[in-house]
């Protein structure tokens, strides 16, 4: 068609739109919303678990830990109160470090943890080993020796 002054227009059509067009396009950002909505979730879950998992594996090295130096400590201070050339030998299942300090005895675990219990002399000597099994306590004179073997 053209006007008076020459020009052609355009005819404008109206575009037929299929109503199921608008419905799939609303499934697909729908669909969208609900997969970030469980990976959120998800993402939610597993630092909930990971957090969980390491206080479960603190309190499992923790009570290695008491047992170890309760099991220790009654050795020492039997030994002790034995006297002069008595010994025995426990064995280490858990492969944690001992410190003594006067006559506190220590087992350390994880980063910087450790339990820690007094034992009934101060004259001590720990005589420490890298990956040792068992450990010998024994009265030389009235000092008690903690070998690690």
């Amino acid at each position: 068609m053209q006007n008076k002054c020459g020009n052609t227009t355009a005819r404008l059509y109206a575009v037929h739109r299929d109503p199921q067009s608008k419905s799939r396009g609303q499934i697909s950002v729908e669909f969208i919303i609900t997969l970030i909505l469980l990976f959120l979730m998800f993402s939610v879950i597993v630092f909930i678990s990971t957090q969980q998992k390491e206080n479960i594996d603190f309190g499992a090295d923790k009570i290695k830990a008491k047992t170890l130096l309760e099991k220790t400590s009654r050795a020492v201070n039997g030994i002790y109160l034995s006297g002069n050339g008595s010994e025995t030998k426990i064995t280490k299942n858990f492969d944690l470090d001992f410190g003594i300090e006067e006559n506190t005895l220590r087992v350390e675990f994880g980063k910087g943890q450790f339990v820690s219990t007094s034992l009934l002399t101060k004259k001590i000597v720990l005589i420490q080993k890298d990956d040792a099994s068992e450990i010998e306590i024994r009265n030389e004179n009235g000092v008690i020796e903690i070998e690690e073997l």
